[in-house]
């Protein structure tokens, strides 16, 4: 029996679909779960730093 682990992975809403393609193409089972969470509040430090870190 083979075990999951959730993994957590911070994005950009503009990378999510190539995010998406890589995890679906590497999962080794035949479904991944992938959730997206919208924000309505971030602090605002936080979001600047996430733009840049992506900005790639």
């Amino acid at each position: 029996m083979k075990l999951e682990t959730p993994l957590i992975i911070k994005t950009r809403e503009s990378l999510f679909s190539k995010l998406k393609r890589v995890i679906t193409e590497n999962y080794p089972y035949q479904v991944p779960e992938i959730v997206a969470f919208h924000i309505d509040r971030i602090n605002k430090n936080y979001l600047n730093w996430l733009i840049k870190e992506t900005d790639g």
